[in-house]
């Protein structure tokens, strides 16, 4: 991002979060206002790892959101990381790898966030469907044990092993995820720097 592009950015984020967050919400309700936003105007640039929007932005910065609705898992990282710092959360990027089918060979970007004093994952990018209608937080405040089916990371991070319980994870009926679409080889599977 050029420092131009990353001020109107900025500036995006800093309105969306002024406007849309209270100071009476507590950690779980910012993250899920953070996390319905992104994934209802946002979709994920399908077959596009390493490439480019229409408008020539890379789909590895939160500026393709903003110009062109679309963008990869570094982007929904870095974009849900820089609204929750905005909104007061204690939340970081992390990058490891990722395979809907467990052959963790794919580079991967998503989220922990710390709630009640304990970190937990939260993968926008899985959580994604392919209308941006539903709501599906399969991925939402989840656990070690539960995220190392799937996801593979430096285990230096302190998070938590189990689950946010009281947390309740909503799917809309109907709902389809881009990774089980892939899954179902409706849509080929890419990894870094390869074109489909």
């Amino acid at each position: 991002m050029t420092d131009a592009q990353y001020r109107e950015y900025r500036d995006h984020i800093k309105k969306w979060t002024q406007e849309n967050i209270k100071a009476t919400d507590n950690e779980v309700a910012k993250i899920e206002k953070i996390q319905d936003y992104i994934m209802t105007n946002y979709h994920y640039a399908k077959g596009k790892v390493g490439s480019f929007t229409r408008t020539g932005i890379s789909v590895q910065t939160p500026y393709a959101f903003i110009k062109d609705n679309e963008a990869v898992c570094q982007a929904y990282a870095q974009m849900f990381k820089d609204m929750g710092q905005l909104a007061g959360l204690d939340v970081y990027y992390i990058q490891g790898y990722g395979d809907p089918v467990g052959g963790l060979s794919s580079l991967h970007a998503w989220n922990i966030v710390k709630v009640d004093g304990q970190y937990y994952h939260v993968d926008l990018t899985w959580n994604d469907t392919i209308d941006n209608t539903n709501k599906n937080h399969t991925y939402t405040l989840r656990g070690n044990n539960f995220m190392r089916k799937t996801h593979l990371w430096n285990a230096a991070y302190n998070i938590s092993n189990e689950d946010y319980l009281p947390y309740t994870r909503t799917v809309s009926p109907g709902y389809t995820r881009y990774a089980d679409r892939v899954l179902r080889n409706e849509i080929p599977r890419a990894y870094y720097g390869q074109r489909v």
